[in-house]
Protein backbone atom coordinates (compact mmCIF):
# COMPACT_ATOMS: atom_id res chain seq x y z
CA UNK A 1 0.00 0.00 0.00
CA UNK A 2 1.50 3.67 -0.70
CA UNK A 3 0.73 4.87 2.33
CA UNK A 4 2.68 2.54 3.87
CA UNK A 5 5.82 2.89 1.70
CA UNK A 6 5.76 6.88 2.14
CA UNK A 7 5.37 6.02 5.87
CA UNK A 8 8.37 3.49 5.89
CA UNK A 9 10.85 6.25 4.03
CA UNK A 10 9.75 8.95 6.38
CA UNK A 11 10.72 7.26 9.46
CA UNK A 12 9.28 7.12 12.91
CA UNK A 13 8.32 10.03 14.98
CA UNK A 14 6.78 11.67 11.12
CA UNK A 15 3.21 11.85 11.41
CA UNK A 16 0.89 12.12 7.99
CA UNK A 17 -1.98 13.52 6.67
CA UNK A 18 -3.58 11.01 4.49
CA UNK A 19 -5.42 13.24 1.45
CA UNK A 20 -7.69 10.55 -0.18
CA UNK A 21 -8.69 11.43 -3.50
CA UNK A 22 -9.46 8.77 -5.31
CA UNK A 23 -12.26 5.66 -5.37
CA UNK A 24 -9.29 3.53 -5.01
CA UNK A 25 -8.67 5.53 -1.64
CA UNK A 26 -12.07 5.44 -0.23
CA UNK A 27 -11.95 1.95 -0.78
CA UNK A 28 -8.78 1.38 1.24
CA UNK A 29 -9.43 3.61 3.82
CA UNK A 30 -9.61 1.34 6.47
CA UNK A 31 -5.76 -0.23 6.05
CA UNK A 32 -5.16 4.36 5.41
CA UNK A 33 -6.43 4.85 8.97
CA UNK A 34 -4.85 1.95 10.45
CA UNK A 35 -1.49 3.29 9.32
CA UNK A 36 0.56 3.67 12.82
CA UNK A 37 1.72 7.27 11.32
CA UNK A 38 -1.78 8.43 10.05
CA UNK A 39 -2.78 11.27 12.29
CA UNK A 40 -5.56 12.50 10.23
CA UNK A 41 -7.95 11.98 7.33
CA UNK A 42 -8.88 14.73 4.43
CA UNK A 43 -11.36 14.04 2.01
CA UNK A 44 -9.96 15.39 -1.55
CA UNK A 45 -13.86 15.59 -2.61
CA UNK A 46 -13.34 17.49 -6.09
CA UNK A 47 -11.10 15.14 -7.18
CA UNK A 48 -12.54 11.85 -5.60
CA UNK A 49 -15.59 13.13 -7.90
CA UNK A 50 -13.80 13.26 -11.00
CA UNK A 51 -12.38 10.16 -10.29
CA UNK A 52 -15.65 8.25 -9.60
CA UNK A 53 -17.75 10.00 -12.05
CA UNK A 54 -19.74 11.95 -9.73
CA UNK A 55 -20.77 15.20 -10.66
CA UNK A 56 -21.57 17.57 -7.61
CA UNK A 57 -19.97 18.02 -4.32
CA UNK A 58 -22.61 18.59 -2.24
CA UNK A 59 -25.46 15.25 -1.00
CA UNK A 60 -24.06 13.08 -3.93
CA UNK A 61 -20.85 12.81 -1.72
CA UNK A 62 -22.34 12.14 1.72
CA UNK A 63 -21.93 8.00 1.91
CA UNK A 64 -18.51 8.77 1.05
CA UNK A 65 -18.08 12.13 3.32
CA UNK A 66 -20.17 9.27 6.45
CA UNK A 67 -17.37 6.99 5.83
CA UNK A 68 -14.43 9.69 6.82
CA UNK A 69 -16.33 10.17 9.74
CA UNK A 70 -16.73 6.08 10.35
CA UNK A 71 -13.26 5.32 9.40
CA UNK A 72 -11.64 7.82 11.42
CA UNK A 73 -13.52 7.36 14.52
CA UNK A 74 -12.96 3.67 14.08
CA UNK A 75 -8.80 4.56 13.75
CA UNK A 76 -9.20 6.53 16.77
CA UNK A 77 -8.16 9.77 14.79
CA UNK A 78 -9.36 12.93 15.49
CA UNK A 79 -12.57 14.10 12.72
CA UNK A 80 -11.30 14.00 9.16
CA UNK A 81 -10.79 17.52 7.50
CA UNK A 82 -13.43 18.24 4.74
CA UNK A 83 -12.47 18.95 1.08
CA UNK A 84 -11.92 22.29 -0.39
CA UNK A 85 -14.31 24.91 -1.32
CA UNK A 86 -14.50 27.16 -4.62
CA UNK A 87 -15.96 29.90 -3.19
CA UNK A 88 -14.10 33.13 -1.92
CA UNK A 89 -15.74 36.04 -1.81
CA UNK A 90 -19.38 34.84 -0.62
CA UNK A 91 -19.05 34.14 3.12
CA UNK A 92 -22.59 32.65 3.86
CA UNK A 93 -21.75 30.34 1.10
CA UNK A 94 -18.58 29.83 2.41
CA UNK A 95 -19.97 29.53 6.56
CA UNK A 96 -22.61 27.24 5.67
CA UNK A 97 -20.56 24.98 3.24
CA UNK A 98 -17.92 24.46 6.86
CA UNK A 99 -21.57 24.45 9.14
CA UNK A 100 -22.33 21.33 6.82
CA UNK A 101 -19.04 20.03 6.97
CA UNK A 102 -19.18 20.05 11.12
CA UNK A 103 -22.53 18.26 11.13
CA UNK A 104 -21.19 15.78 9.54
CA UNK A 105 -18.80 15.20 11.98
CA UNK A 106 -15.69 16.96 10.14
CA UNK A 107 -13.60 18.71 12.38
CA UNK A 108 -12.17 21.42 9.77
CA UNK A 109 -11.98 22.32 6.57
CA UNK A 110 -9.15 22.77 3.71
CA UNK A 111 -8.70 26.39 2.43
CA UNK A 112 -7.75 27.54 -0.76
CA UNK A 113 -7.92 31.38 0.00
CA UNK A 114 -7.25 33.71 2.94
CA UNK A 115 -10.93 34.83 3.18
CA UNK A 116 -11.75 31.28 3.80
CA UNK A 117 -10.40 30.91 7.20
CA UNK A 118 -12.18 33.15 8.92
CA UNK A 119 -15.05 30.97 8.46
CA UNK A 120 -13.36 28.07 9.31
CA UNK A 121 -12.36 29.08 12.42
CA UNK A 122 -15.12 30.68 13.86
CA UNK A 123 -17.15 27.41 12.99
CA UNK A 124 -14.49 25.10 14.13
CA UNK A 125 -12.58 26.99 17.03
CA UNK A 126 -13.20 25.21 20.43
CA UNK A 127 -14.68 27.56 23.36
CA UNK A 128 -13.75 28.23 26.91
CA UNK A 129 -11.44 25.71 28.74
CA UNK A 130 -10.76 23.89 25.39
CA UNK A 131 -8.32 26.59 24.24
CA UNK A 132 -6.00 25.74 26.61
CA UNK A 133 -2.46 24.60 25.59
CA UNK A 134 -1.87 20.91 25.65
CA UNK A 135 0.73 20.26 28.89
CA UNK A 136 0.01 16.53 30.35
CA UNK A 137 -2.61 16.51 28.31
CA UNK A 138 -0.30 16.05 24.74
CA UNK A 139 1.36 13.89 26.39
CA UNK A 140 -1.30 11.54 27.30
CA UNK A 141 -2.60 11.45 23.97
CA UNK A 142 0.55 10.87 22.40
CA UNK A 143 1.16 8.04 24.65
CA UNK A 144 -2.78 6.59 23.93
CA UNK A 145 -1.86 7.21 19.71
CA UNK A 146 0.92 5.28 19.98
CA UNK A 147 -0.81 2.52 21.67
CA UNK A 148 -3.66 3.28 19.48
CA UNK A 149 -6.27 2.19 22.01
CA UNK A 150 -9.76 1.63 21.08
CA UNK A 151 -10.89 3.96 23.43
CA UNK A 152 -9.03 6.94 22.21
CA UNK A 153 -11.70 7.49 20.14
CA UNK A 154 -13.95 8.61 22.52
CA UNK A 155 -11.44 11.60 24.11
CA UNK A 156 -11.15 13.62 21.45
CA UNK A 157 -11.82 17.78 21.34
CA UNK A 158 -10.32 20.40 19.37
CA UNK A 159 -8.09 23.36 19.54
CA UNK A 160 -7.82 25.57 16.85
CA UNK A 161 -5.20 26.84 14.98
CA UNK A 162 -5.73 29.15 11.80
CA UNK A 163 -7.09 26.89 9.51
CA UNK A 164 -6.25 23.65 10.97
CA UNK A 165 -6.87 21.96 14.15
CA UNK A 166 -5.21 19.98 16.86
CA UNK A 167 -7.30 17.46 19.61
CA UNK A 168 -6.65 16.85 22.98
CA UNK A 169 -8.51 14.24 25.20
CA UNK A 170 -11.38 15.02 26.74
CA UNK A 171 -10.22 13.14 30.01
CA UNK A 172 -7.79 15.87 30.41
CA UNK A 173 -10.91 18.17 31.35
CA UNK A 174 -10.97 19.69 27.94
CA UNK A 175 -14.62 20.14 26.67
CA UNK A 176 -14.77 20.21 22.53
CA UNK A 177 -16.36 22.62 20.02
Amino acid sequence: MQITEVANRCGEGIELIALIESVAGVVRMRDIAQCRQVMRLVFGSFDFGVDAGIDGTGRELDYVRSQFVIESRHAGLPPPIGGVMLSTSDAELIAADVLDGRRFGFGSKLCTHPKQVDAVNAICAPTGRSAIGPGACWRRWRRIRAARSPLTASWWTSRSSIGQREFWPRECGLKGA
